[in-house]
């Protein structure tokens, strides 16, 4: 069998498309359709009918018989097609046959000018369908931007570092910060930075390296620092400086 048919692709939102077996039988049916008027046994037979029956289509389109029938009462249940049967064998016809496929001879009976014309009418009913399409996927970006602006922001909520976690960052950076004396640094003032509550460690470390090779105290303070000198003072014994 020669030609070929048209799909629409509105067939995607056909009710019988997820259906595999009745989309199959229907599809099956629209490609052995008469598409023109012909005699069958002294039957005449229009475009969008054929003779065939359960078995054959069973046959071809490799269902079972049963899931075959089954299709078929779905596609008459919603007026796809309408069977007439006999002794001897059935008369599908596709009852919107000329919804589906357009007819060539009316096609080439048309005048140039009306040819135009219909071809304008699709073309402006296609860019009006594809701006409505646009439209509706803006205005459905617009509600999900919306929605997601309206729900608050979740603060991230500070966890204080162990002083191997300081530790393995100082290694990293290769610095010469105390873990210990940072962690307990800010474990004694609360992990607060002036009148802040700190929000990120890793950056009071940095902060506490640049401090260090500037000269100043680890903690930014003006007075500077040195790890080999430390003050003793005891009760009743002179202040000595090591």
């Amino acid at each position: 069998m020669a030609g070929w048919i048209k799909l629409h692709r509105r067939l995607l939102d056909w009710e019988w498309y997820e259906d595999a077996n009745t989309k199959v039988v229907f599809l099956h049916l629209l490609l052995i359709a008469n598409h023109g008027e012909g005699k069958y046994k002294g039957h005449t037979l229009k475009a969008g009918q054929m003779i065939t029956s359960v078995s054959e289509i069973s046959e071809a389109t490799g269902l079972s018989v049963r899931q075959t029938r089954t299709a078929l009462d779905h596609l008459k249940t919603t007026s796809e097609v309408t069977i007439k049967t006999t002794n001897k064998f059935s008369v599908i016809t596709l009852e919107k046959w000329g919804f589906y496929q357009f007819n060539n001879e009316l096609a080439t009976n048309k005048t140039p000018s009306n040819m135009t014309n219909d071809r304008q009418a699709k073309e402006e009913n296609a860019t009006r369908l594809v701006k409505e399409e646009v439209k509706e996927e803006k205005e459905e970006k617009k509600e999900r931007d919306k929605s997601m602006s309206a729900k608050p922001t979740a603060t991230k909520k500070f966890i204080p570092p162990t002083v191997q976690e300081v530790a393995a960052y100082c290694r990293e950076r290769g610095n010469s910060v105390d873990p210990e004396r940072f962690t307990d640094f800010y474990t004694s003032k609360g992990w607060m930075v002036g009148k802040n509550k700190m929000k990120d460690w890793k950056s009071a470390v940095r902060t506490w390296e640049g401090n260090q090779k500037q000269g100043g105290t680890p903690n930014g303070s003006s007075k500077p620092h040195n790890e080999d000198s430390r003050k003793l003072e005891e009760p009743g014994s002179l202040s000595i400086v090591l």
